[in-house]
């Protein structure tokens, strides 16, 4: 979602001679803006986007935000993929129109898009992207259970695990 680190741009800028392009977009979208690093600075400009790809930034309730105003990227793209790469077998074009949540919190500007950070809800699990807090209120909509958090982790040989924690009710029976 951002340009590579200033220290990584210093030593491709001292040992190669090529322009650094730097490509924003999720594998299932599969880039939707793209930009040439002039400089290792603050620059936080997604690029110029890429034909027939479309954005908007939304609040929670899926609504576009003022200009200047800060929310989640949405992307629609023809190369919209469903699957993930490492089942590449599986991964197909998607005929979808819907828009696909980034994660991704930007700023909107008049013409441009300013990558903020990651919104920590979002949880990215063997590729399969969770909403925590959805997880999580309907855990606690359970009969029984008084709280609940949901995060991801890793098993013991490092394969990504979606976790949730439960607080039941001792009364409950």
């Amino acid at each position: 979602g951002s340009n590579p680190g200033s220290k990584l741009i210093g030593q491709i800028r001292s040992r190669l001679t090529d322009d650094i392009v730097s490509v924003y977009g999720s594998t299932e979208t599969a880039g939707v803006f793209s930009k040439r690093v002039q400089d290792d600075d603050s620059e936080l400009s997604l690029g110029v986007m890429r034909k027939d790809c479309s954005y908007k930034v939304a609040d929670s309730s899926g609504n576009e935000v003022g200009i200047g105003e800060t929310g989640e990227l949405l992307l629609k793209s023809p190369f919209m993929f469903e699957g993930y790469l490492k089942d590449i077998i599986q991964m197909q074009v998607s005929e979808q129109s819907e828009w696909f949540n980034t994660g991704d919190s930007v700023v909107r500007g008049n013409s441009s898009v300013e990558f903020v950070g990651r919104l920590s809800d979002v949880l990215n699990v063997g590729g399969v992207k969770l909403f925590a807090s959805v997880i999580e209120e309907f855990s606690k909509s359970l009969p029984g259970i008084t709280d609940a958090v949901s995060f991801a982790g890793e098993d013991k040989n490092g394969s990504p695990i979606h976790v949730l924690a439960i607080c039941s009710d001792k009364s409950f029976e």
